[in-house]
Formats: structure tokens, sequence, C-alpha cells
């Protein structure tokens, strides 16, 4: 509900679905469209998919690749201003979650007469493009058409008889075996002609929670993506480009997907970010991300680079005007191939549909000019809450798989720390919290107690710690905790007479405190900049407080702006057995032999750990400074 998901269809929808549904494909439709039925098409898709809304063709000659996309013509069945429309606006787009789906049709169309099962008359809209051997589109025809799909297949069985792993399936399916290959090769030169003009190859896994036929979760895996789903990927975009390009250079209205470029702010923070780990990124376009991503693959930092660059993109949304699609490289892109479940999709075929028809002009232009505007940003609204709902729901999903192994010991990485315990991801994509209740040894919260932590671990042993984040709130008393008699200084100065080696870090800026304005120096004291390091970072040798690894940034903050990564220099952790941290923390990530610290309040700043110890032992104390 807090989601405004719609569970139910009205009534006055469904008599008008039920109606549609019973009579059928209207018999003057099958003589006024291209007739496809006679061609050999076929649907790929997951074997529990039931709307089946595009289908796939291929043929060849010595010049040139002649693919066809074919998609059913909901807009037929849904006309403008009809419950099923409303309906459909209000929804924006159909929610999928663990084997249950909350449509944006009824099932009589998403199902039934839209949906292009096989060995059936079905009405579609067909973009049939003419490619040449490196896989550009020279030609292409859009047109209403009727198919009839000879195969309903899946990408399962797709994947298998791609890789000839199962000649009795291949005997089963010889007619159209020959087809797929031709597919699957097309696919590679379509994907290949996509990163040459600077598409984003970002590698994301995707968790699904498998449910029985009771529908309680089973079990849950990492979904990999196959030969067979990277050819459907790449036909569907080949031709939603080829439909917004159609559209655009014929100057009429269009629900354009669009994709920005990264804001200035996020391609500096990326840069700064990648800095420390040895990449010098120059420009934040696709070649470049594409190349930061290339050069990091197979290394320890592969999957911190690729969450780095994915934060730092901007998100796909609905728009009237044509803005490209950044990820995809491409100048023209809009959502054509999935109207069953995507309203902008419905949109984009009517529009088609009434240019094919003549249509397209005065009156009847500018109200679909008009709708487009409406349609694109109800549309990305309802996007939003379906992905977070989607989320919440497998969320739950998962629990519940999870309550059924209670007592069982998993692997798992740390993808996350708070104040109040660690999120731990399991390899099937599993994520759950771990109360700080639930974790060994003694946990400190508020300012005071930081530095009798601090004081705790040295006098257990610990002769090295790092104290940072900091933060610049008043103790109990109401004094200032970083002032010159404050508990944090005075705390530190007696550990400092104790343990001469006591290594400190602080992003806090001591401008205000003091009258020495070096930003970092503590208790006043100005800090002699020995050496520079990478990232901007300063290894310094402070007066009374020993060495220091100082942030050389922006005497505002001492981040040096919005974000500020300490990479820690050659031979900092040799001869430590253990390191303490003590900070108000967001994030603890463990990349290969990499550290990744997420803390502050309103930045989000990283530390890492490049040179550690295989028997440096880590522990965290977290603390609540609010």
């Amino acid at each position: 509900a807090s989601y405004n998901a719609r569970l139910t269809f009205d009534e006055e929808t469904m008599a008008q679905a039920r109606k549609i549904a019973e009579e059928g494909v209207p018999l003057s439709e099958l003589t006024d469209r291209m007739d496809l039925t006679g061609m050999d098409i076929f649907t790929i898709d997951s074997a529990d998919s039931k709307d089946l809304d595009d289908a796939v063709s291929l043929q060849r000659d010595d010049e040139h690749w002649y693919l066809g996309v074919h998609i059913a013509d909901v807009s037929h069945y849904v006309r403008p201003g009809t419950p099923l429309d409303l309906e459909a606006y209000r929804r924006g787009t159909s929610i999928y979650y663990a084997d249950q789906v909350i449509p944006m049709l009824p099932k009589e169309l998403s199902n039934g007469i839209c949906s292009l099962n096989p060995r059936v008359d079905r009405l579609a809209l067909s973009c049939i493009m003419t490619l040449t051997p490196e896989g550009e589109v020279v030609e292409h025809t859009i047109a209403k058409s009727v198919i009839r799909t000879t195969e309903r297949m899946t990408y399962e069985d797709c994947n298998v008889l791609l890789s000839h792993g199962d000649p009795a399936l291949a005997e089963r399916y010889q007619d159209i075996l020959p087809m797929l290959e031709d597919m699957a090769a097309l696919s590679r030169v379509l994907e290949g002609r996509r990163r040459r003009r600077g598409a984003l190859e970002l590698d994301t896994k995707e968790s699904y929670v498998i449910c029985d036929d009771t529908g309680a979760p089973v079990d849950v895996a990492v979904h990999a993506q196959g030969v067979s789903e990277a050819l459907i990927e790449s036909f569907m975009l080949a031709a939603n480009e080829c439909v917004a390009e159609h559209l655009n250079k014929l100057d009429k209205p269009c629900v354009y997907r669009v994709h920005e470029k990264p804001s200035a702010d996020k391609a500096e923070a990326l840069r700064t970010m990648v800095a420390p780990l040895g990449y010098d990124l120059k420009e934040a376009d696709g070649p470049s991300l594409q190349k930061l991503l290339d050069a990091s693959r197979g290394k320890p930092e592969e999957a911190a680079v690729s969450m780095m660059v994915l934060r730092a993109l901007m998100k796909a949304r609905y728009d009237g005007e044509n803005l490209g699609h950044f990820g995809l490289g491409a100048k023209y892109y809009c959502h054509f191939t999935s109207p069953i479940r995507r309203y902008p999709d419905l949109m984009v075929h009517r529009i088609l549909t009434a240019l094919l028809d003549g249509k397209l002009t005065g009156q009847r232009e500018k109200k679909l000019a008009a709708a487009v505007q409406k349609a694109a940003v109800q549309s990305s609204q309802r996007e939003i809450a379906a992905q977070t709902a989607e989320r919440e729901i497998e969320k739950r999903y998962m629990a519940e798989f999870m309550h059924g192994h209670l007592g069982e010991t998993f692997a798992g990485v740390v993808s996350g720390v708070t104040r109040f315990g660690l999120f731990v991801m399991l390899p099937s994509g599993v994520e759950g919290l771990l109360p700080v209740e639930a974790l060994p040894g003694q946990y400190h919260y508020g300012i005071d107690a930081v530095c009798e932590a601090v004081a705790e671990c040295l006098a257990a042993g610990v002769t090295h710690c790092i104290l940072f984040g900091l933060p610049r709130e008043k103790d109990a008393c109401g004094s200032s905790a970083w002032a010159e008699h404050g508990v944090v200084q005075e705390a530190i100065r007696a550990i400092k007479a104790r343990y001469p080696d006591f290594y400190v870090i602080t992003d806090v800026c001591m401008c205000e405190y003091t009258d020495h304005g070096h930003c970092g120096a503590l208790c006043g004291h100005k800090v002699d900049n020995d050496a520079t390091l990478e990232g901007g970072a300063v290894y310094a040798q402070d007066p009374d407080y020993g060495q220091v690894l100082y942030l050389d940034g922006d005497s505002s903050d001492g981040w040096g702006g919005n974000d500020s990564y300490l990479a820690f220099p050659e031979g900092f952790f040799d001869g430590m057995d253990s390191v303490t941290i003590s900070m108000d923390v967001k994030e603890v990530t463990r990349w290969g032999n990499f550290f990744t610290f997420t803390i502050g309040q309103d930045n989000q700043k990283y530390l890492f750990l490049k040179t550690m110890p295989t028997n440096l032992k880590l522990a965290i104390t977290t603390g609540s400074y609010s």
C-alpha cells in the first residue's frame, strides 16, 4: 500500500478486458496488416513467463542480416481514455517478485489475447531491420503485422542448444537451431558495436527467489546471463534505438528513455575515489569509464570499482525530449518492446500506429505530444515505486527462506556496518543484519567512551590505533569534545604520553577550535608535512602525537570537498598484530585485499587499507554520536 501498488482491477476494467478476450483477434485486422504468419518467428523467455510480448526472426544472405523484432500490438486493444488505459496509466508498470506479478493489464490481455503464444494468430508491430555484417542498420521497416510464433522457447533450452550439450534437444529443435546460432553470432556483432561506441558493460549480479508449488521460498540463487539472454537483450536494444531514431528524424512525439551523463560533481567524486587505487580517470565519458572497468577486471578491487562507477551514473528516466542514453552510448533510445508491462512502450505504439495510419497530424499529433510528457513523468515515478516495492518484497521472501535455516552456519562477507550492527551478505545474495548485541566483545557508545575504548585496546596490548570519524558534537558537560581541554583531547594526551606509537587519523577540521588554521592538526599543533602521498593525504610527524596521516583537503571540512580517500603508505602496518578502528561508520566492505569504510553524516567518505598484512586482525568499535 505504501507504494500505491494496485492489487486488483475494478469491475469496469475487468468487463472491458473480458469483452476483448471473448472477441479475439478481429478478422478485419488479418487482411489489413503485413502477413508474417508463414515466417519462422519464435519467442525466447524464462520458463515461467506468461506475458510474452516480444518475438524474433532472422534471415541472412551474403551481404546482409535481416532482423525482425515483433512486439505485441497492445495499443490495438487498449485505446486512449478507456478504463483499461486509465488503469494502465495509474500503474505505469507491472511489478514482479519471486513467482508472482502485479500486472499492468489484466491477465485476459497480458497472458491471453496480447501474449505472443505459439501457433496462434496475434497482432503485432514489427520492426524489421537490414544490417550490414558489421551490425549497422542501413534500412528498416516498421509495420502493423499479424504473426504466428512457431515455438515458445526458454532461455534455459536455448543456452543448452547453443552449447551443443543435449543431442536430443537439438534434434527436437533442428528446424530453428541454425537460425538460433545465427542469432548468437549477430548478437556478438551488435555487442561489439555498442562497446566500441562507448556503451558500458557493468558486471552486476541479481538474486532471485525460487518458490515451491505453494508459493513458499525454497532457495535463493544468483541469476547468470547466458548467450540467449544476451541475444534477446541485443535485439531489443536494436529495435528500441531504431524506433526512437525513426520518430526523431520525422520530428514526431516520442516517450524517450533517457540517461544523462554523470554530473560534474559525480564525475569528480569518482575520479577522486579511484585515484588512490592507481587509476587516472581524466574524463567520465563512456569509453573512459569502460577502460576503467576493464583495467580493474580480475583484480581485488574489481567489485569496488564497478560499484563506484554504478553509483556515479545518473538514473535513467522517461522524457518527451531526446537526451540520448549515456549508458548505452546511444544517440536515440526509447522503450518499444514491452507494451504489456510498461506504459511508455504502449504510448510509443500508439504514436507509431497513428503514424502508420496517416493520422499523426494536426490536433491528433498535438494531443499525443501533450500526453507524452505526462506519461513520461508518471511512468518515471511509478518505475521507482515498483522497483522499491520489488526490493522490499524480495527481502521478506529471503527472510522467510532463511528462517528455515536457523542454527546453521553460512560463509558470508560484511557488506555494511552501522552503529547497530553488521550487514552480512551470503554468496546467494541474501543479506541480513548481525546485531551489535550479538557480536563478541564490548561496544562503546557516546563521545566520551570512544577514548575509553582506545585505552582499553591499548592496555590489552594493541600498540597501534587509528582513530577517525570523531564528531564535533559537544560532550555531556556542554564543552566541545575537540576543544583545547575537551574530553577527546585530554584522553589523547594521556594515551599518547603512555603509548608514543599511537597512530591518529582525523577528518575533523581543527580550524574552528584553534588559531593555527591548519586543517587536521590535533590540539592546535601545526603539522609539518614530511611527505605527500597518493590521493593527496599527508603523512606527517606531529610534535606531540607522533606519526599522523592527515587529509590534505578543503580547509572548511578537512575532506577536500565532498569526498576524500586515504591510501596508507607502504609499511604503515609493519609489525602490527591488530588494528582497532573507532568510528561513526555506515559501511565496511572487504574487496579482496582492500577494506573500504564508508563514514560520515552527509557525505560518503572512503578509507582504503592497501597494505593489509596477512596476519593483521581488524577490530571495529562503532559509536553513536548523535
